[in-house]
């Protein structure tokens, strides 16, 4: 059993690894072909309204659908009739909404991005209306997932998300002015993974059946259970909601902006911070449980340390070294000079919630373990109420930058409302040696962030021009920054720090004498 499970691991890291990788690379190929233009912003605006009123719904049944599978399966019920219940009931949901969608378009267009007029506004329009009708394939996706995951195929998210990335990406090379290509290049981005999905699990025995019972008992458990995921992920969904719709009001450009430096800071937490909340979920779920929950507090504990220990150099570097980063990343085509300046401010806005955002991820799984969800849905609502009335103190003197900074206010305070509703819940959490981790931290980072500055002065004279000089520029950063900061940190006797190295250093004994042997 620990072999299958460590077989499955390995398998969802790597192809989380993979899609994470890709879902960047589409974000690059974007901006090179679209850059921060109206279209952009448009296509954009309509994909993030159809997953904010479509996914959340898809993506709560197929996660409570999992379970209802398993159960079945053991009581030795057809798992085909269920399975083609759910997915004739949430298709055929999904798909009258859309209709719904496409008539009121324009109208529900401007509750998303209340800024959009003229050209903007009609090629959103035009996308929305191009994907709404086949979006119910992505039902065929999620519900083929779950029932693959309780076959024990665990592949198939992965690899389609994968594939779906590259069609996608190849939409916006094929795209030359002409609106219909992008459209169309997510509908393709639908339809491969669903036919692929229905194609496997009919593989593993499924069989299709026009059924739908509307009042048997195993799908309104499905359902019920579904509620609690669904306002949890439509809470995300609209703090991205909330942001945009301001962004959409300070000109063309602004929503692309902000979903490149977005995207890009979730592209260097996600390998670092998500990995170890994602590996402490189970180990959290098994402990809570347990008597006193000792073990439980524990785990937590350690995982939101090792979360600091990491995210808060993250948060320094890219608020000191935005710029030169996007214009590494990003700078070509049509993404240009000063889409640069704009974007990288946005970034180094957005970094000042890095650690609130990262430090959110462990509380939110306690609640979950514990079979709390909402408790954690209250703290994000606090989030987004609070990201709502900053951005609209901000927005006036600060512009765009104040948008990105309510975001960043608004992820720490949430942070800090999980942390105070996890205390209230269980009691100690540990918060006096993260607070005291937290103030060293940010006492090395600081100390790194100004010697980094220092010596840029002197590099720029030296390193070439170019992207291989910014390269360089940011190696030499990451060298010397990384080193004053873990320098710093054993001076501050920082006990994770030594975890963490000793860890380090017993993989690495064991990686040479698997190699020696």
């Amino acid at each position: 059993m620990n072999n299958k499970i460590l077989r499955a691991t390995s398998v969802l890291l790597l192809f989380s690894v993979l899609t994470k990788i890709s879902g960047f690379i589409r974000e690059l190929v974007m901006a090179y072909y679209l850059g921060t233009s109206f279209v952009a912003d448009s296509y954009i605006t309509a994909t993030g309204m159809i997953a904010t009123i479509f996914s959340t719904i898809t993506m709560a049944v197929g996660v409570a659908f999992l379970p209802a599978l398993v159960k079945s399966k053991t009581e030795g019920k057809d798992i085909s009739i269920l399975t083609s219940n759910i997915l004739n009931i949430v298709s055929l949901m999904i798909f009258g909404l859309s209709i719904v969608v496409c008539f009121f378009s324009q109208g529900i267009v401007q509750l998303f991005a209340i800024g959009f007029k003229g050209q903007a506004l009609d090629t959103t329009v035009l996308i929305a209306r191009i994907i709404l009708p086949a979006y119910f394939l992505y039902t065929w996706k999620i519900l083929s997932n779950s029932y693959l995951q309780g076959e024990g195929i665990f592949f198939y998210n992965g690899a389609t998300t994968l594939a779906a990335n590259i069609i996608i990406m190849g939409s916006f090379a094929l795209w030359r002015g002409n609106t219909y290509i992008l459209g169309l290049g997510y509908v393709f981005s639908l339809a491969l993974p669903a036919i692929w999905g229905i194609y496997l699990i009919k593989r593993k025995g499924f069989r299709y059946t026009r059924q739908i019972a509307w009042r048997e008992d195993s799908n309104r458990e499905i359902f019920k259970m579904a509620i609690p995921v669904f306002w949890g992920e439509l809470v995300v969904q609209l703090n991205a909601l909330v942001d945009r719709n301001f962004a959409s009001l300070l000109g063309e450009g602004m929503i692309s902006s902000f979903q490149y430096a977005n995207k890009l800071s979730i592209f260097f937490l996600t390998f670092f911070v998500v990995s170890i909340a994602t590996a402490a979920f189970p180990t959290l779920a098994e402990q809570s449980v347990d008597n006193g929950l000792h073990s439980f507090k524990r785990t937590a504990a350690k995982a939101n340390n090792y979360i600091l220990l990491l995210a808060v150099p993250i948060s320094a570097a890219m608020a000191i070294l935005a710029k030169p980063i996007i214009k590494l990343v990003f700078e070509r085509g049509a993404f240009d000079a000063p889409a640069t300046e704009t974007t990288a401010l946005v970034l180094a806005a957005y970094s000042l919630g890095i650690v609130g955002q990262s430090l959110s991820e462990i509380p939110n799984r306690q609640f979950y373990a514990l079979g709390d969800s909402k408790s954690a849905v209250v703290c994000n609502i606090i989030g987004i109420i609070t990201n709502i009335m900053l951005n609209l103190i901000f927005i006036k003197p600060l512009g765009y930058i104040g948008l990105a900074l309510a975001t960043s206010v608004a992820n720490n305070i949430r942070c800090a409302a999980l942390l105070y509703s996890l205390h209230r819940k269980i009691g100690h959490i540990g918060a006096k040696h993260l607070l005291g981790n937290l103030a060293k931290m940010i006492a090395a980072s600081g100390l790194m962030a100004a010697i980094v500055l220092i010596l840029n002065r002197s590099l720029v004279l030296v390193l070439p021009a170019g992207n291989m000089g910014i390269l360089l520029l940011l190696l030499i950063d990451g060298a010397v920054g990384a080193g004053i900061y873990f320098a710093a940190l054993k001076v501050f006797k920082v006990e994770e720090l030594a975890e963490a190295e000793l860890i380090v250093k017993s993989y690495l004994k064991k990686l040479v004498g698997k190699q020696t042997a």
